[in-house]
């Protein structure tokens, strides 16, 4: 899959921004071995090639970028695991590098091609990880050990003296109708600092999801609720950011419409030269303060290609969002006003995604706690 991406960005009272790009160009491979006791699962991810400078992405931050979505690492995800019964319980355990089991799923897979700004609060990705999964009934629940170093850029592997001094935990219940809902929690040590001597992570995460299971007029919808803390030694929540969105999509007549409305507060970092990349290495902790971002946004996308297997999918796309960016310290040293000229701003998007092939329904669910419902995108 490929998309190909065009972006128009004004600012209220200050500059205005034209870019375009090849974003989410990747290759998913799967593979099942002995009946379904062995599975690999493995994406490669182009993104360090077509996306160095970032894309433009107002709110979002991470692995150095701000207000642009930094690039995924060439080797997005390989995972290697299995499946056992034992009694009422279904089992597995998969081990490799892939998503952590927290918070909700990959924005990649959801209904808009720009991601929410709580992209680093709601999910953990690319990490070294061992992850055991235990499903009865309608109850899955879901731990990990993992690295808590993130990637510093594409070709980035985790460091071996990271290895699993993190982790996480999800429960998942499965309602009827299409309905489910979870809760995580996360412990992860030292993110934004390779040698480990960063803040840490506390994590937790909720959300209400609706998947349809019939060919129904609303198709998804999901309501979601995140929160970090950053805390060093005894002393805890030296920082605290949170977020909630609602987002969801529904089939008419001429295409799919899709709506996300999110409030996320996020932390400003000092900016070196690029305003939309902060100062790598982090000097001291890098935190000068918090913005709260509000946006609407408001899509529309229409597929054409048959969905059998070893077809070519086109989709063009039309996305318009609105975002207001809001202080939360009384004095706030960096700023999106640098990048930007102002707080208020508006963001127009055109492009066509490509697909060739079966698109995963889902990812960073493995094992048992995959199910069979599938976002649409």
């Amino acid at each position: 899959m490929a998309t190909g991406l065009f972006t128009r960005i004004a600012a209220q009272g200050g500059r205005t921004f034209d870019e375009g790009y090849l974003t989410q160009p990747m290759v998913m491979a799967s593979a099942t071995l002995w009946n379904g006791r062995l599975q690999a699962l493995g994406i490669y991810n182009f993104e360090g090639y077509t996306l160095d400078r970032g894309e433009l992405s107002p709110g979002t931050y991470g692995e150095g970028y701000i207000d642009r979505r930094h690039p995924h690492t060439h080797l997005h995800e390989l995972m290697l695991g299995t499946r056992a019964t034992l009694g009422a319980a279904r089992l597995s355990l998969f081990a490799g590098k892939g998503i952590v089991p927290f918070g909700s799923e990959d924005p990649m897979l959801r209904p808009f091609t720009r991601y929410p700004a709580n992209h680093h609060l709601a999910q953990i990705l690319e990490r070294a990880q061992i992850v055991a999964s235990v499903r009865i009934g309608r109850l899955t629940v879901e731990a990990s050990s993992f690295n808590g170093d993130e990637p510093e850029n594409p070709s980035d592997w985790p460091n071996t003296d990271r290895y699993f001094d993190s982790w996480s935990a999800r429960a998942t219940i499965a309602a009827m109708r299409g309905l489910e809902g979870s809760a995580s929690v996360a412990r992860v040590k030292s993110p934004e600092d390779p040698a480990g001597f960063g803040l840490n992570q506390n994590k937790w995460a909720a959300s209400l999801r609706f998947l349809a299971t019939s060919n129904r007029p609303i198709r998804y919808a999901m309501l979601e609720w995140a929160r970090t803390t950053e805390w060093l030694g005894p002393r805890k929540d030296l920082w605290s950011f949170a977020s909630g969105l609602f987002e969801g999509s529904a089939r008419t007549p001429l295409g799919e419409v899709a709506l996300r409305l999110e409030r996320t507060s996020r932390p400003e970092e000092q900016r070196d030269k690029t305003p939309f990349r902060s100062v790598r290495p982090l000097l001291d902790f890098g935190i000068l303060g918090r913005t709260r971002w509000e946006s609407v946004n408001v899509g529309w996308s229409r597929g054409f290609g048959p969905q059998n297997s070893g077809s070519v999918q086109v989709t063009p796309f039309i996305e318009v969002s609105h975002y207001r960016a809001r202080p939360l310290e009384r004095v706030v040293i960096a700023s999106p006003e640098d990048a930007f000229g102002g707080l208020r701003l508006l963001s127009f998007s055109v492009g066509v995604r490509l697909g060739l092939g079966d698109m995963r329904g889902e990812m960073g669910r493995y094992g048992v706690a995959a199910s069979s419902g599938t976002p649409p995108n």
